[in-house]
């Protein structure tokens, strides 16, 4: 033996960092690490449609409600516009100068708000077909979200600040303040509060805002690291919060009890969400992974994972493998009768 290095195997390493459901709740939008969007029938559990065109990892997603738009964020600097029928990219939007981490639709889809590591928010007319910043920060935004009525923006970021401003003129309503970064951000179905995932030290903090009358509500504690997904379910007051310590919970916002937690993900949990009716929740993680759940019992209803390059290969009767190539192959999706990997389980 020459002892030289004839190959090096790595894992398969796609990691899914944003998620949205279509209105309808028929589908499902995961943004990965491959700079991808990936579109999930979630009747079939399958993959039906990839959308190409970013260049760098996609970090944010959002469907706009009336069902005919996509919008995507990534570390390329730019936003995408695609066409939720066909696939295709319709427009660029340009104007960050760093990562985009955060789109979201205003009620009507007739705005933007795009949120980036360069500290700004942006609005993008979608009528107009121009930009302007709507606020700033003095440190990265992590997350830049509509009210449901679409009058105010909420945003926040490493600073630890969370701003809510008038989307029409930019005009500063309330700042509410962390010790640490702020990384998410949802409303409740009325607007009258709102929530942040924020870090505490080494523990994640949800707490929950009044927007009119100004303060904080409560806080909730559970999440032993960062938390980087929460949704505030339009038919039932409950929160579900998705962080780095890979679980999924479920919280009583009104009693600030932790009703549920579940080891969702072998790896950060990065974004969490209600289906529209209510019934379903979906998370994915880094370890590349959706995950759908049971809304009222928190059980998991099935597990959706894209492709890897040697996905459904019977490796069997192969001869000659070592137990250490074996398992390498088998990381990289082949299957054999003792160890068997379906693409949906």
């Amino acid at each position: 033996m020459s002892g030289q290095n004839v190959r090096t195997m790595h894992g398969y390493a796609l990691a899914l960092f944003a998620l949205c459901w279509s209105p309808d709740g028929r589908f499902l939008l995961s943004g990965s690490s491959e700079a991808t969007l990936t579109l999930w029938d979630v009747t079939t559990r399958t993959p039906v449609r990839v959308l190409r065109g970013h260049s760098q990892q996609v970090y944010a997603v959002a469907w706009s409600r009336a069902g005919n738009r996509i919008a995507s964020g990534s570390s390329d600097h730019t936003v995408r516009l695609w066409d939720a029928q066909t696939g295709a990219c319709t427009h660029i939007l340009r104007g960050h100068t760093a990562t985009v981490f955060s789109v979201d639709w205003s009620f009507d889809g007739s705005f933007l708000a795009s949120g980036s590591f360069d500290r700004s928010v942006r609005l993008w007319d979608m009528q107009e077909g121009s930009s302007r910043v709507g606020s700033e920060q003095t440190g990265p935004i992590f997350a830049a979200v509509w009210s449901p009525d679409g009058t105010l923006v909420a945003s926040a970021g490493e600073d630890g600040l969370v701003l809510v401003w008038r989307a029409t003129d930019g005009d500063l309503l309330r700042q509410f303040e962390h010790a640490g970064f702020v990384s998410a951000l949802s409303w409740s179905a009325n607007g009258d509060q709102l929530v942040s995932g924020a870090v505490d030290g080494e523990k994640g903090v949800l707490s929950i805002w009044d927007v009119r009358q100004g303060g904080l509500v409560r806080t909730l504690e559970g999440h032993s690291g960062s938390i980087w997904g929460i949704d505030w379910s339009l038919e039932q007051d409950i929160l579900v919060s998705a962080g780095s310590d890979g679980t999924i919970r479920w919280w009583n916002p009104e009693q600030g009890v932790n009703l549920a937690t579940v080891q969702a993900h072998d790896a950060w949990a990065r974004a969490v969400r209600v289906s529209p009716d209510g019934k379903t929740v979906a998370s994915c993680g880094e370890d590349g992974v959706i995950k759908l759940w049971d809304m009222q019992n928190h059980q998991n209803l099935a597990t959706l994972r894209a492709d890897r390059p040697y996905e459904r290969l019977d490796i069997s009767n192969t001869s000659g493998l070592t137990n250490a190539q074996q398992a390498a192959l088998r990381v990289l999706g082949a299957s054999s009768a003792d160890n068997a990997t379906p693409l949906l389980f």
